[in-house]
Protein backbone atom coordinates (compact mmCIF):
# COMPACT_ATOMS: atom_id res chain seq x y z
CA UNK A 1 0.00 0.00 0.00
CA UNK A 2 1.61 3.45 -0.66
CA UNK A 3 2.12 5.73 1.80
CA UNK A 4 1.09 8.98 0.38
CA UNK A 5 -2.28 10.74 0.12
CA UNK A 6 -4.37 9.40 -2.65
CA UNK A 7 -6.20 12.55 -2.71
CA UNK A 8 -3.65 15.63 -2.86
CA UNK A 9 -4.66 18.75 -4.19
CA UNK A 10 -8.66 18.04 -3.73
CA UNK A 11 -11.24 20.17 -1.91
CA UNK A 12 -13.85 18.22 -0.46
CA UNK A 13 -17.24 19.90 0.97
CA UNK A 14 -18.57 17.71 3.95
CA UNK A 15 -22.69 18.34 4.73
CA UNK A 16 -22.87 17.04 8.80
CA UNK A 17 -19.36 17.53 9.47
CA UNK A 18 -19.15 18.76 12.77
CA UNK A 19 -20.43 15.66 14.56
CA UNK A 20 -20.61 12.11 14.17
CA UNK A 21 -20.36 9.98 10.52
CA UNK A 22 -19.87 13.62 9.19
CA UNK A 23 -16.87 14.35 11.05
CA UNK A 24 -14.93 10.62 10.72
CA UNK A 25 -15.50 11.44 6.71
CA UNK A 26 -14.06 14.62 7.12
CA UNK A 27 -10.87 13.33 8.87
CA UNK A 28 -10.59 11.05 6.89
CA UNK A 29 -11.01 12.90 3.74
CA UNK A 30 -7.76 15.40 5.27
CA UNK A 31 -5.98 11.94 5.73
CA UNK A 32 -6.22 11.46 2.44
CA UNK A 33 -5.06 14.68 1.62
CA UNK A 34 -8.26 16.61 0.92
CA UNK A 35 -8.81 20.25 2.19
CA UNK A 36 -12.11 20.55 3.98
CA UNK A 37 -15.33 22.70 3.75
CA UNK A 38 -16.43 21.41 6.94
CA UNK A 39 -20.56 22.12 6.48
CA UNK A 40 -22.56 22.41 10.01
CA UNK A 41 -26.12 24.10 11.06
CA UNK A 42 -25.79 24.14 14.74
CA UNK A 43 -22.21 22.73 15.95
CA UNK A 44 -20.61 25.96 15.23
CA UNK A 45 -17.98 25.06 18.51
CA UNK A 46 -17.36 21.20 17.07
CA UNK A 47 -16.73 22.60 13.82
CA UNK A 48 -14.20 25.22 14.15
CA UNK A 49 -12.36 22.02 16.58
CA UNK A 50 -12.07 20.14 13.81
CA UNK A 51 -10.90 22.34 11.33
CA UNK A 52 -7.87 23.12 14.18
CA UNK A 53 -7.53 19.22 13.47
CA UNK A 54 -7.58 18.91 9.86
CA UNK A 55 -5.34 22.03 9.86
CA UNK A 56 -3.23 19.96 12.53
CA UNK A 57 -3.04 17.36 9.61
CA UNK A 58 -1.12 19.51 7.17
CA UNK A 59 -4.16 20.26 5.54
CA UNK A 60 -6.74 23.51 4.72
CA UNK A 61 -9.78 23.51 6.15
CA UNK A 62 -13.04 26.21 7.07
CA UNK A 63 -16.19 25.35 8.73
CA UNK A 64 -19.59 26.90 6.93
CA UNK A 65 -22.37 27.19 8.43
CA UNK A 66 -25.68 26.60 6.07
CA UNK A 67 -28.86 23.83 6.31
CA UNK A 68 -28.63 21.92 3.06
CA UNK A 69 -32.06 20.83 3.71
CA UNK A 70 -33.51 24.49 3.35
CA UNK A 71 -33.00 25.97 0.21
CA UNK A 72 -32.47 29.44 1.12
CA UNK A 73 -30.06 28.67 3.36
CA UNK A 74 -28.16 27.61 0.36
CA UNK A 75 -27.00 30.41 -0.90
CA UNK A 76 -25.29 30.96 2.33
CA UNK A 77 -22.88 28.09 1.01
CA UNK A 78 -20.27 29.88 -0.69
CA UNK A 79 -18.92 28.26 -3.86
CA UNK A 80 -15.35 27.45 -3.71
CA UNK A 81 -13.77 28.90 -6.77
CA UNK A 82 -10.37 27.75 -7.89
CA UNK A 83 -7.55 25.85 -5.75
CA UNK A 84 -8.10 26.91 -1.99
CA UNK A 85 -10.32 29.71 -2.74
CA UNK A 86 -13.62 29.87 -0.54
CA UNK A 87 -15.80 32.77 -2.58
CA UNK A 88 -14.01 36.16 -0.74
CA UNK A 89 -11.01 34.15 1.24
CA UNK A 90 -8.61 31.60 1.10
CA UNK A 91 -9.77 28.17 2.67
CA UNK A 92 -7.40 28.39 5.64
Amino acid sequence: MSMSAPLPGKIALVTGAARGIGRAIALKLATAGCDVAANYYNSHYEAEALCAEIRALGRRAVAIKASVGTPDSASDQRELRGPGRHRDRDVA
